[in-house]
């Protein structure tokens, strides 16, 4: 399988989360992440750079309960006996490139999968 594209992203950002936390939503771990645009690149949206967005995505591996988290770290996700990429948790007060898709509720999901998110 190829891996996926962060230049198919509808949304391609930079962001400065302003807060996350790991909510238990139909028994998996779902991150929850209020963040500010501070630059746009792509952005089908309309979003513009001051605009603040919710980001949310399950993560299966994601630790219940977090306390916040001071820098980028990186989940743990095995598949059998391999392990797939891993995803990049978002840390409060960190800057990242953010790849994503609006979803119907207005929020925004991942859109590159695990290369949804680069620490900057």
């Amino acid at each position: 399988m190829a891996p996926p594209s962060q230049t198919n992203a509808s949304e391609q950002l930079v962001i400065e989360v302003i807060s996350v936390k790991v909510v238990l939503q139909d028994g998996v771990p779902t991150v929850k992440a209020q963040a500010k645009v501070t630059e746009v690149a792509k952005s089908k949206a309309g979003l513009k750079p001051g605009q603040v967005i919710l980001i949310h995505y399950a993560s299966p591996s994601e630790p219940l309960p977090t306390a916040s988290l001071d820098g980028p770290q990186r989940a743990r996700v095995s598949c059998g006996s391999g392990s797939t990429p891993q995803l990049l948790k978002l840390a409060r007060k960190g800057r990242y490139k953010a790849f994503l898709e609006k979803s119907d509720d207005g929020s925004f999901v991942l859109g590159a999968r695990y290369r949804s998110f680069e620490a900057i």
